[in-house]
């Protein structure tokens, strides 16, 4: 039903007794007792100018025969005059009696306070947002109230208030604009932060330092994103940010008077883009190679937001390099003898290629001309021996630490912990929720779960529906265990694994010698060679036959000093 249809039948004034109405629907929650009272003191004094307008309480038509007296009605419209009139001792008010549906007796009161005292807006957006539920849009709602569609939707945009940000505005705290714009921030924490920063300045009532401070702390600028603004394919339910709703440039209506046009007002859509980009970025870097550095290590480079801590070591190849006359960047200089590339991420989430000061110095001295040309990432037979012997011991450790997070979910389930084996899977699905993609891999990886992080997140997530209590456990301490895990140090096991291994009595330094002696008879074989199938003896050199067969290269010139006279003769 369109919302200017008239469906009333029948209409009648009266005078009626104050006793037989009844309250009915109204949107406007907020009357101010001082008005009120004037307007019971106008009425005491010449009475009720203008009647009420009521409706049958009961739905039935008032001309069928029962007396008006003995019947109920609702008041539809005038709720003001009806309280002030009990307030000034009257006992009979004149009324309307009109026979109308519930929709029209809500259009109604709509209408009628919307054109007379102002109403509070969260009342306005409460009236609004009822007609929206039934169906209505922004647009009707604006043609039969006669508000333009910017006013519509920007009360319509006051539903979205957290508790505390409604009791500030009701307070007169914060404007009308400014709670609007608290509106805009979608997660509540944030609405309840920006709410008490604002209620807390010196004028609370300027509305651009309101926006200006909501854009700089609560907004994210798409500019700066650290992933391409254009995909949709970040994650479920992500759309592209230039075609999102929740960009200040997107909804006009919303904001139109915005400080810039392309900020992000959805923080936590913003987080899981970034994060599901800079995942990508460390599977293509690992693929390729790359070194990857953790969030500990990353932190302690960039100390001061997207650049490098001085004297870290490091040369951020996208940052400009002052020592070209073009002032171009560090990777435009190096062009294609670029050093060991190593992939880090700053406190903004954004990803940076790195090299090491030594390796751009080698670089530097062989594009200078003062040096014979070495390659990019030779730094001599001391050095690379050195790097040699860190990639050992780390492939050690990370040997140690997939052994150590299985025997600590052994562990674990051995324990039989006390409770029912639905807060164990809560208390595990909790813990692998709050993770990082880091710990995802790690521990699927210990289970043999392939695939990128987040589809191992939600295997784990996936089995651990079927888990007992003990499982579950198990699962809970492995991933806690898990913690700095993704890059382990060369002198000591991350401090995670080792508590929970010495809680759950798992004897670390047995794997340790375990793993160091599986070492030991690898690198035996590797010296001595492999046992070849036909001689019995060891080889380092083997040839694959077209049959598949491996065999060492003594018994391959011996079977082809056999075959040699029968393909001559052939």
């Amino acid at each position: 039903m369109a919302m200017s249809e008239q469906g009333q039948t029948t209409m009648r004034v009266v005078m009626m007794p104050l006793g037989n109405l009844v309250e009915g629907d109204n949107y406007r929650k907020s009357i101010e007792e001082g008005p009120l009272a004037e307007l019971a003191a106008s009425i005491k004094a010449r009475g009720v100018e203008v009647p009420i307008l009521v409706r049958p309480a009961d739905g039935r038509p008032f001309e069928d025969g029962s007396p008006i007296e003995d019947r109920a009605f609702k008041v539809t419209a005038g709720f003001r005059r009806f309280r002030a009139s009990h307030w000034a001792g009257l006992t009979h008010v004149p009324v309307i009696i009109r026979e109308m549906s519930d929709d029209l007796a809500q259009e109604a009161n709509l209408v009628e306070n919307l054109f007379r005292v102002d109403p509070h807006p969260l009342d306005e957006s409460d009236a609004f947002a009822a007609f929206l539920g039934r169906g209505h849009t922004a647009d009707t709602i604006a043609g039969v109230t006669g508000k333009d569609r910017r006013h519509v939707v920007r009360r319509l945009q006051l539903q979205k208030l957290g508790k505390p940000a409604r009791k500030a505005f009701k307070d007169g705290k914060i404007l009308s604009d400014v709670a609007t714009m608290i509106a805009t921030i979608t997660d509540l924490d944030a609405q309840n932060e920006a709410t008490e920063a604002l209620t807390r300045l010196a004028d609370p009532e300027g509305v651009n330092a309101a926006r200006h401070f909501i854009d700089r702390n609560f907004r994210l600028r798409l500019k700066d994103a650290p992933f391409a603004t254009n995909r949709d394919d970040l994650g479920p339910g992500l759309p592209a940010c230039n075609a999102c709703p929740r960009r200040t440039g997107a909804t006009p209506d919303l904001f139109g008077e915005a400080s810039d046009k392309d900020l992000c007002t959805d923080r936590k859509c913003f987080t899981q883009k970034a994060e599901a980009g800079w995942t990508e970025k460390c599977e293509e870097a690992l693929a390729k190679g790359l070194e990857v550095l953790d969030e500990s290590e990353s932190k302690k480079l960039f100390q001061d937001g997207n650049y490098l801590a001085y004297g870290c070591g490091y040369v951020d190849l996208g940052a400009q390099c002052y020592r070209d006359a073009q002032k171009r960047t560090w990777g435009a200089v190096l062009g294609k003898v670029r050093p060991n590339v190593i992939l880090a991420r700053d406190s903004f989430g954004r990803a940076h290629q790195l090299c090491r000061e030594e390796d751009v110095r080698a670089a530097l001295v062989y594009l200078h001309g003062d040096a014979e040309k070495p390659p990019a990432q030779t730094e001599g037979e001391e050095p690379k021996a050195k790097r040699r012997e860190e990639r050992t011991r780390a492939l050690r450790s990370r040997e140690i630490i997939n052994r150590g997070l299985a025997a600590v979910a052994d562990a674990g389930e051995k324990v039989n912990p006390s409770g029912g084996v639905e807060i164990w899977r809560h208390l595990a699905g909790e813990a692998v929720e709050l993770a990082s993609y880091l710990n995802w891999a790690c521990v699927g990886k210990v289970r043999g779960i392939e695939g990128k992080p987040y589809e191992v997140k939600h295997q784990l997530l996936a089995r651990l529906e079927a888990m007992t209590g003990a499982q579950a456990f198990g699962l809970l301490c492995q991933i806690l265990s898990s913690r700095w895990a993704s890059a382990p140090s060369l002198e000591k096991l991350p401090p995670s694994l080792d508590g929970t291994a010495k809680v759950l009595n798992v004897d670390l330094e047995a794997l340790a010698k375990s793993v160091d002696a599986e070492s030991t008879e690898k690198a035996r074989l590797k010296a001595e060679g492999a046992e070849c199938p036909r001689c019995s003896k060891r080889s380092k050199r083997f040839v694959l036959l077209p049959n598949k067969e491996r065999i060492c290269h003594v018994c391959s010139r011996t079977q082809m000093d056999e075959q040699a006279p029968i393909q001559k003769a052939a």
